[in-house]
């Protein structure tokens, strides 16, 4: 498409957007746990692509509980190497826990900037463009900016610091949700006395790892007797 454009005289910026950042908890874990049992042919990228296939593996024997008379040959081959000590799924589905609690305590010192995994993030990130550079020489593919999640994640920082700062922006705490929360359910056991007539309004309540807020969210039926006011959170990164 970039060179139909530029053909057609159009002033075009090929930009690579990259996930160089979403996700590397695991694969910074996963890099130092099994760091003595891959298979000694692959290289640097090829033992980060390894990591994805030994998760991807476990977590669905986790999630079908399935014993290990039911592993694909596949399966096996990954738990017999990378987790030899697992003689059941029981033991297996301990272990695959434990590896995820740990990769995100890596993610969580990566968001901090806890200068050990930065330093490997960054070996990491360039392990992979490396490759992917191989197949886009290949087909004559070429780019004039890679911008990466990381690229957000460091000035989104920066301007929820600076919204903050000035005003335009406030943390929407987790005690100030549950307070919405109880004026909301009050304000719907009034309306249930009142009126069978009711829509649905999405509350968004926060729950903070390291830097990182999530939402979840709760459906609360509410009378429309007065009008919605939408509050903005900022997502802390």
């Amino acid at each position: 498409m970039s060179n139909l454009y530029e053909a057609s005289g159009a002033l075009v910026y090929r930009t690579n957007h990259i996930n160089d950042f979403g996700g590397f908890g695991f694969i910074l874990e996963g890099y130092r746990r099994f760091q003595g049992r891959f298979p000694v042919a692959l290289n640097e990228n090829e033992r980060l692509l390894e990591i994805y296939r030994i998760r991807r593996a476990v977590e669905r024997i986790v999630e079908s509980g399935k014993s290990s008379a039911g592993f694909t040959d596949d399966e096996r081959e990954i738990v017999s190497r990378y987790f030899p000590d697992a003689t059941s799924t029981e033991e297996l589905t301990v272990q695959f826990y434990e590896f995820t609690a740990a990769s995100d305590a890596r993610f969580a010192a990566l968001e901090a900037g806890v200068a050990e995994e930065v330093a490997l993030w960054k070996q990491m990130v360039k392990w992979s463009l490396a490759e992917f550079d191989r197949f886009y020489e290949a087909l004559n593919i070429r780019f004039d900016l890679v911008v990466g999640e990381s690229f957000y994640f460091e000035t989104g920082n920066a301007l929820v610091d600076e919204c903050l700062a000035n005003g335009k922006a406030f943390v929407y705490s987790r005690q100030m949700a549950d307070r919405y929360i109880e004026r909301l359910d009050e304000r719907l056991a009034a309306a249930n006395s009142h009126s069978e007539s009711a829509t649905i309004l999405p509350v968004c309540r926060p729950r903070m790892s390291a830097r990182s807020s999530f939402c979840w969210t709760r459906m609360s039926a509410l009378l429309c007797a007065a009008p919605m006011v939408a509050v903005s959170m900022p997502r802390g990164i």
